[in-house]
């Protein structure tokens, strides 16, 4: 069911947008919007690097595909775990250095030392 509303979810979102651009790198496809070819590119770069460094600390090696939607009229950004999938502020990506790395590391360690999925705010 949860998938089920955050598919929704999205889809709504992506579809209420204008002006919508995509771009991928990596495991990493990004949408988003009214913003130039820079943006995106930094946002995926970000993006890889921190999966790559998580998954070095960590000791583990993550190619699943992540989602990532960057929309103006979201407040606050949000990671939804069991797609892969996250949904960020442009203004938090733009004024708040690490909430790129922090929704991304919610993705790459979702589940504790006995395999049981959960949302660690320390190590996010």
């Amino acid at each position: 069911m949860f998938r089920l509303v955050s598919a929704i979810f999205a889809g709504l979102l992506l579809a209420a947008c204008t002006n919508i651009n995509r771009a991928s790198q990596g495991p990493v496809t990004l949408t988003y919007q009214n913003q130039d070819s820079r943006f995106s590119q930094e946002i995926l770069d970000r993006s890889n690097r921190a999966i790559a460094r998580i998954g070095d600390f960590w000791g583990i090696e993550f190619n699943r595909a992540v989602k990532i939607n960057v929309d103006p009229r979201v407040n606050r950004s949000t990671a939804f775990y069991a797609d892969k999938f996250i949904n960020m502020s442009s203004i938090e990506v733009a004024y708040f250095s690490s909430v790129i790395e922090h929704e991304i590391a919610h993705l790459v360690i979702d589940r504790d030392s006995l395999g049981r999925p959960f949302m660690n705010e320390g190590i996010a």
